[in-house]
């Protein structure tokens, strides 16, 4: 991931690798199988949000762009407002210039990988847990809810306070 709006003043000298799991993993389930009261319920939290991303390689998406003031269209678009961001923070440059997008996907902080939810059906199957989906289109929506909106670590943090 890339946001050369949000991260500015890091870009220079940060990269973000951002992970998703696809699969619960091992120790994962070992832990709930571990900590989870037979017939427990599995909270999966599943944000929609998408963004214009372009696939690196096998398993691999890059992003260009993140959540913020501009939509994901805006980041590949040569605009004034650009042009003007970019003047104000210095910069050589009049426009970016990432790489096309091929479609729309998980975002990378907020979006959720529908592959995690088959694996995590499979396991309640096997193990007897059920499951509720809380299912939301954008990062926000559940603010009200929570007094704040989760990050994907404190999405996995919920979730093992709620399933405890």
């Amino acid at each position: 991931m890339h946001d050369p709006n949000q991260d500015r003043l890091k870009v220079p000298a940060v990269t973000y690798f951002r992970t998703k799991r696809i699969r619960l993993g091992a120790e994962f389930k070992q832990f709930l199988k571990e900590n989870l009261a037979p017939g427990a319920t599995l909270f999966l939290l599943e944000c929609q949000y998408t963004w214009l991303s372009s696939h690196a390689g096998e398993r691999h998406i890059f992003q260009f762009g993140g959540k913020g003031d501009l939509c994901p269209e805006e980041y590949f678009q040569n605009s004034q407002q650009i042009a003007d961001f970019l003047q104000r923070y210095r910069s050589d440059h009049q426009q970016w210039n990432p790489p096309a997008p091929n479609g729309r996907l998980p975002e990378s902080e907020w979006g959720f990988e529908p592959a995690l939810r088959e694996d995590v059906e499979q396991f309640a199957r096997e193990h007897g847990f059920r499951i509720r989906r809380i299912v939301f289109n954008h990062p926000q929506d559940l603010s009200p809810t929570m007094k704040f909106t989760p990050t994907c670590s404190q999405t996995v943090f919920a979730l093992l306070v709620l399933l405890r």
